[in-house]
């Protein structure tokens, strides 16, 4: 269970109105030079998972809680367009939308939800959300600025339920926003063509397909993103199964963001609860995704790369490089490339705990896609280092 906080703009009064339809959706413009930030956007959104949590954030204070649902179209992402194909950006808005309770033509893509427990008027101030967090879980909240919503890893997201139950529940009557949502959400699934709403990842990769390249780059991330998060076969198969994604994860110390390297996907997998003892983290993943192919400058990749998994295993591995495997995703990949990861992407590290152990981490995995043009829209095969 992930979770995402929602930023409502000072001013935008429809914080009422998504809680109580139990629908929000993200202004996407239509300005050319915002192309590569839709796509990430919609990135962002195709990794939602049902039982997620939801926050709405406005004028300093956080609203909550509710549960990010879906309506079983199996194989597909359990967010819809607000129109048909409103994943393909050349799309012009248009009728019909899924829903126009909000009458805005620039959202083209919404996210259902039911509160869980409940939405209560009573938010959180930021600092007091930040002030409670005793054991360093906040690593997004800090960062949450320019952003339209944060995808929040398990233990941060408990960080805010904990806070906003916190205030309310010790409350005598404490206030709730109206509840329409399961009205809201029977009225879309009692459309006949609900399902021409549905995101379908292969046709926005045809859509951006050339010369047997994925261009922009970002199209690219969707697709792998959105087939991690509904564990595709063909995708697990090379990368295995994900209990967390995020997109553009930040890879250096806490500064304005505009200036801090991120990672494009990172997460990890858990090991399964044992008795009363909850998951675990047992493997951190990185992707470095590059629509091209790497046939230049094979040092910038790879070290690029490697610079991630430095940074992953000392601040989330506590040192331990056998914690961390990374990936790197392109059409193709060169021989002088190999060759500079097959010799470069080692580290010999120690084992930081007693009784120390020396080792040597060679973990990356060069992986090359194939545009079919069927289902799937691309196939993906590991190179041997």
């Amino acid at each position: 269970m992930a979770g995402f906080i929602v930023n409502l703009a000072k001013g935008l009064e429809r914080l009422d109105l998504y809680i109580k339809s139990g629908v929000y959706g993200t202004r996407i413009s239509p300005a050319p030079q915002r192309r590569r930030a839709n796509l990430m956007t919609l990135a962002d959104y195709v990794l939602m998972r049902p039982g997620d949590l939801i926050f709405f954030f406005q004028e300093r204070r956080i609203y909550g809680i509710g549960e990010i649902i879906d309506f079983g179209f199996e194989g597909k992402p359990c967010i819809l367009c607000n129109f048909p194909r409103s994943y393909i950006l050349d799309e012009p808005s248009k009728q019909p939308y899924l829903w126009f309770g909000d009458k805005d033509p620039l959202i083209r893509w919404r996210v259902f939800f039911q509160p869980h427990p409940s939405f209560f008027q009573d938010g959180v101030d930021m600092d007091e959300v930040l002030q409670s967090d005793t054991i360093g879980v906040a690593r997004a909240l800090p960062l949450f600025w320019n952003r339209s919503f944060l995808n929040l890893e398990s233990d941060e997201a408990n960080l805010i339920a904990h806070t906003i139950l916190r205030r309310n529940l010790g409350k005598m009557n404490a206030p709730l926003f109206a509840d329409d949502s399961q009205i809201t959400h029977k009225s879309v699934l009692s459309r006949t063509s609900t399902v021409d709403f549905t995101v379908d990842l292969d046709t926005l990769v045809n859509h951006h397909a050339s010369g047997g390249m994925v261009f922009p780059e970002a199209a690219l991330q969707v697709w792998l993103v959105g087939n991690l998060a509904m564990k595709a076969p063909g995708v697990t198969a090379v990368f295995g199964e994900w209990d967390y994604i995020c997109n553009l994860y930040p890879a250096s110390p806490v500064k304005p963001r505009d200036y801090m390297d991120e990672m494009d996907i990172f997460g990890y997998s858990l090991a399964p609860a044992l008795n009363s003892i909850p998951p675990y983290v047992q493997t951190f993943k990185i992707i470095e995704v590059k629509s091209e192919s790497q046939a230049y400058a094979p040092a910038n990749v790879v070290d690029q790369t490697m610079k991630y998994v430095d940074w992953i295993s000392v601040t989330r591995a506590g040192g331990d490089y056998g914690l961390v495997e990374a990936y790197i995703v392109a059409r193709d990949f060169d021989d002088r490339l190999i060759d500079y990861a097959g010799n470069q992407a080692v580290r010999p590290y120690v084992i930081p705990r007693r009784p120390y152990e020396t080792k040597q981490w060679r973990n990356l995995k060069l992986v090359k896609y194939e545009h079919t043009g069927a289902s799937p829209a691309l196939c993906l095969t590991s190179i041997k280092l």
